[in-house]
């Protein structure tokens, strides 16, 4: 069973239920049936295949979004698993709600953001793809990176003066990314989102220029960047960065 639990406007704890009517756990085994290679029964006679490793990967990763996974069970009657996912934006249609934004508004920021170099870093190839394609009218250069070792490297290239930062990226992420630009006495002015689909990781966002929650639409996008951009940003040219840790 899947539920909707609302929280504060716009955003609910996505509740999922799983029951069985299985052979069910002892009361005295349930505290380790989330550890890693447990199982009920450990003899070498059990009549169930399997690693022990099924809802060691399952609760990792809902820890992983800052959810709660409980279970409960009786011997020979089944067993109940609830998983709780906080956070969750709801939106009207997750499939482009607002694909026209006005059309003077997109010419402004285009002209606003001519010869913009905005450095994008999300893992997600997908949404990648939707930027580069909400962005397109733009007159900006787009620059598209897929971690954040890689938005460091090309950062110490090509100077851009906006990024969008995926805060969940694997390896450095976008926490990590922010922190460098800040400390860094060439770039630490630039223009800095957050983009994320957990509400519960914008913080620290002293770093950040402003944050953009996913699922967005291209209104969304183009009206933040026009939001951090009252004026038209400052080129920085023939300057090479350095930064510690590469």
């Amino acid at each position: 069973k899947l539920k909707q639990i609302p929280e504060e406007p716009d955003f609910i704890t996505l509740r999922l239920e799983i029951e069985d009517t299985g052979i069910g756990i002892p009361s005295d085994k349930i505290n380790f049936v989330f550890n890693s290679f447990e199982q009920v029964d450990s003899s070498g006679y059990r009549s169930f295949t399997g690693t022990g490793l099924g809802l060691s990967i399952v609760k990792a990763y809902v820890e992983l979004f800052n959810g709660d996974i409980k279970l409960t069970s009786e011997v020979d009657k089944g067993t109940r698993i609830i998983i709780d996912l906080p956070g969750i934006r709801v939106v009207d249609e997750i499939n482009d709600p607002d694909p026209d934004p006005d059309s003077s508004f997109v010419s402004r920021l285009a002209d606003k953001l001519r010869g913009t170099k905005i450095l994008i870093a999300d893992d997600d190839s997908q949404s990648l793809a939707l930027m580069v394609r909400y962005l397109k009218e733009m007159k900006a250069e787009l620059l598209l990176v897929s971690n954040g070792k890689e938005a460091l490297e090309v950062a110490r290239i090509e100077l851009p003066q906006v990024f969008l930062l995926d805060l969940d990226m694997p390896g450095i992420n976008g926490f990590q990314v922010a922190k460098e630009i800040r400390g860094n006495p060439i770039l630490r002015k630039a223009q800095i989102v957050a983009i994320t689909g957990v509400k519960d990781l914008l913080v620290e966002m002293d770093l950040f220029d402003g944050f953009i929650l996913k699922p967005f639409n291209e209104g969304e996008l183009v009206k933040k960047l026009h939001s951090l951009l009252p004026q038209r940003i400052e080129i920085i040219e023939n300057l090479t960065v350095d930064f510690q840790g590469l």
